[in-house]
């Protein structure tokens, strides 16, 4: 059997799927809007005890909508942070992080709403369109119903 004289890893880096400029307006609309203290919190709420692949708390909270948002399982949100750059963990992992981001969001959304009062308006009338079910101590079994 012939053995490679160089590494595969040297020949093609690990890197994004996607070009860098897809996550630009997440980094540059978002992320600022985002209370300052968020990383902390994070940890202190036990909702990423610790940083094995998931760096940030903006990324879990990016995950998180996009799970909700897409109605997607934890594998297709696996694929989707793979392909993004977000992550690289199992279905396991997604579904273990979800579970227990439960207070934490309730302080994102605590904070989120003393900053901007309009954004309860928005979430008024986002809930006449649609019914958000969801058990605090459990987030990973959110399901959305409804129209545009």
């Amino acid at each position: 059997m012939l053995q490679p004289s160089h590494a595969i890893e040297t020949c093609f880096p690990p890197q994004p799927q996607l070009p860098p400029h897809l996550g630009d307006l997440w980094e540059t609309e978002v992320v600022p809007q985002l209370p300052a203290d968020l990383d902390e919190q994070v940890h202190e709420l036990k909702a990423l005890q610790r940083t094995r692949e998931i760096d940030r708390a903006s990324d879990l909270l990016r995950a998180l909508l996009a799970r909700v948002l897409g109605r997607w399982s934890f594998r297709q949100l696996g694929c989707w942070a793979v392909i993004l750059g977000v992550a690289d963990i199992s279905e396991a992992a997604w579904r273990k992080r979800v579970r227990l981001c439960g207070d934490w969001l309730h302080w994102l959304l605590t904070k989120l709403l003393a900053v901007f009062p309009k954004l309860h308006f928005i979430l008024s009338f986002a809930s006449r369109s649609f019914r958000l079910r969801c058990k605090r101590s459990n987030i990973g079994q959110c399901r959305m119903e409804g129209n545009l």
